[in-house]
Order: structure tokens, then C-alpha cells, then sequence
């Protein structure tokens, strides 16, 4: 079975003392996902590829794309061994931006929504910091989609893409993207085409992925979590920039980042308060 980071904390919170114990999961695949995600995300039902040439607004589409993948490979064989980052989220950062999105909808008449959440702060600050021409955040689909629940073990992420500060350059757009009528999951402004199979060679990626909301404090006897880290391999790193939002324990936030170009410095000024 392939599991993404939903299924991991599941069984993670399963050893925890206080975390009730273990429980079954469902393992069963649920065959018509990669379906309903194309019809969350607008997308066109076929195969899923893109051929050289083609247009292309569909998240799933343009990540499976030959020119994206291309794009992967050039990153893996031919840039150097990215920059392992990482800084802690102050809560009067948090609160800043939130301020800062509250003034623009009530003062400039912005129709954006009322609620922004932490990980759209992170996401828009994120994408934007990069300087990436493709952002990419993860997208856990439990809960979205019928009939998947938090019981459902397996691999029930996706990706949303955004095209340049136009789709990620605020928190707001994020959360847009995230409540499309319907209950979809689509960038604001489609109407510009992610790259081709020649821009897509050399797009500058950055991926966003949030484990934060899924921890819990690993309780064991005798024993005190002091910090908990992301686990990657610096060596295979697909795109330009991934960045995980995560939390070391409970009460703190992190960002974990790999990088092709950003410093520390850069990041760490980038979330001071």
C-alpha cells in the first residue's frame, strides 16, 4: 500500500498512550478517487496526460505531464544538493497576517473570504518567497470527497497548482481555491495556462505540503517528546523548493524546507513577527 502523511499520523497516534489505542483502518482502495478528483478539480476525464504542446490548466494533468516530468528529472541529475532549512512560526506573525488580510477586506472593500486559515498564511508566504513560476500544495481529499473519512488508510491526497502570484500572492486566494462552488479545489485564476512542455523544462516548483493539523504528542511512558522533525532525503528533491509546515509539539509551529536557492536568513526573515 502507498500511504501519505494522513495514514502516517494515523498510525503514529495509535501508540501514543493517550491516544486510545489502536483501531482498523480501512484498506479497501476506493477505485473511483482518481475520477472524483479530476471532477473536484474541474479537470477533463481521459488519461491524464498531456501531450507536448497542449494547454493546460489541470493540476493532475501538468505535474504528469512530459515536460513537467522532464523538469523533475533535470532538477534531480543537474542541481546541486539542496539547502535543508528550517524556522519556527511566531503567533505574532500569524496574528500580523491575519491583520493584514482583515484590513483589506474591511478598509480596501476587498470581497475575499472572512476566514483565512494558518496553513493559507504559510502557503501564499511561502509560494511567494520562492519566487516560484508553479506553486503546488497538497491537498488531503478525506472528508472532501464521499465517502473518504480519516478511516480510510491509503493514498488520498492531490495536488492544487497556481500559477504565479495572481493565484498563491495571498492568503485569501488560497482559501478560494480551496471552496470553489460545488466543493471543488481550483486555483482563482484559471484563465492563464500552466507552463508547456518548453517552459515546464525549467519551471522554478515549489511544493507546500501541511502535516500540522494531522500530529499529536507522541505520550509514551517515562517519556517526554522534546521535538518531532520531518524525515527527507536532501539528495532527492524533485522540485525547485518543498516546504512542510509541521509541528515539533504541541503549541509550536515549523516550516521544514528544502531548497535549491533560499538561505536561512532569508527564510527566517521572511516569518519574523
Amino acid at each position: 500500500m502507498v500511504a501519505d502523511g494522513a495514514t502516517f499520523y494515523a498510525l503514529y497516534g495509535m501508540l501514543s498512550s493517550a491516544g486510545g489505542g489502536a483501531r482498523a483502518l480501512i484498506v479497501a482502495r476506493h477505485h473511483a478517487y482518481s475520477e472524483d478528483v479530476k471532477a473536484a478539480q474541474g479537470e477533463q476525464a481521459g488519461d491524464g496526460m498531456l501531450r507536448c504542446g497542449d494547454p493546460c490548466d489541470d493540476s493532475v494533468a501538468w505535474i504528469n505531464s512530459a515536460g513537467a516530468m522532464l523538469g523533475i528529472a533535470r532538477t534531480l541529475l543537474l542541481e546541486r544538493a539542496p539547502h535543508v532549512l528550517q524556522a519556527a512560526v511566531p503567533e505574532a506573525w500569524v496574528a500580523n497576517e491575519k491583520a493584514k488580510e482583515a484590513l483589506r477586506r474591511h478598509v480596501l472593500g476587498e470581497k475575499t473570504p472572512t476566514f483565512v486559515s494558518t496553513n493559507d498564511l504559510l502557503t501564499s508566504a511561502l509560494m511567494t518567497l520562492t519566487g516560484c513560476q508553479v506553486g503546488l500544495m497538497a491537498v488531503n481529499f478525506r472528508g472532501r470527497l464521499p465517502p473518504l473519512s480519516a478511516d480510510w488508510a491509503g493514498n488520498y491526497e492531490s495536488v492544487v497548482a497556481y500559477r504565479g502570484e495572481q493565484d498563491f500572492g495571498s492568503s485569501s486566494r488560497i482559501r478560494q481555491s480551496l471552496q470553489r462552488p460545488g466543493g471543488g479545489v481550483r486555483r482563482v485564476h484559471g484563465e492563464r495556462p500552466l507552463p508547456g512542455f518548453v517552459a515546464s523544462l525549467a519551471a522554478r516548483v515549489t511544493l507546500v505540503t501541511s502535516w500540522a493539523t494531522f500530529h499529536s504528542d507522541l505520550m509514551l511512558p517515562k517519556a517526554v517528546l522534546k521535538h518531532h522533525l520531518p524525515l527527507a532525503d536532501p539528495a532527492i528533491v524533485p522540485m525547485t523548493h518543498i516546504a512542510v509546515i509541521f509541528r515539533p509539539r504541541a503549541g509550536c509551529l515549523a516550516v521544514l524546507v528544502l531548497s535549491h536557492s533560499l538561505t536561512q536568513s532569508q527564510l527566517e526573515q521572511a516569518l519574523s513577527a
